[in-house]
């Protein structure tokens, strides 16, 4: 799935503008969660709102695209450093409040002094949509974590 270009903010349609506007609060509640409840408490909340807002699962890769760009060209601007996690599970919620089921996936690797680094992206329909398409390949992916967290 091809992500939008980068243009100037001049240059958005309607529906970017809309689609930017729409992820703001989303992604600065997801930040404000990670910072004062448990990373479950969060999913959990995150769960519970989708299934109240949830429509019919049915999606065009366009809107998912659309979706994907909005959370990474607000999340590169407004989360500075690492912002992975909050954008993964930010996109995650939008794509569930459309009733359309994604994996998280947290993996974790080393640096070249040893230092532990950690990264998170979105998969749907086996492939990565947020987070980068080789995180796979770069990071070992913590097993388990969709069944004991996210479910």
């Amino acid at each position: 799935m091809k992500i939008l270009p980068s243009r100037p903010l001049t240059e958005l349609t309607a529906h970017e503008w809309g689609a930017l506007l729409k992820v703001v609060p989303v992604i600065l509640f997801v930040r404000l969660g990670l910072s004062t409840m448990s990373f479950k408490a969060l999913v959990e909340r995150l769960r519970q709102w989708s299934r109240q807002l949830s429509a019919n699962g049915s999606y065009s890769d366009e809107e998912v695209r659309r979706i994907c760009w909005a959370v990474g060209a607000v999340g590169s601007r407004v989360l500075g450093s690492r912002p992975c996690l909050t954008q993964a599970l930010a996109v995650q919620f939008l794509l569930w409040r459309r009733g359309i089921e994604t994996e998280l996936r947290i993996g974790v690797d080393k640096d070249e002094s040893g230092k532990l680094l950690a990264h998170a992206w979105v998969v749907l329909d086996d492939e990565v949509i947020i987070g980068g398409r080789l995180s796979e390949m770069k990071y070992k992916v913590l097993p388990g974590l969709s069944d004991k967290v996210l479910r």
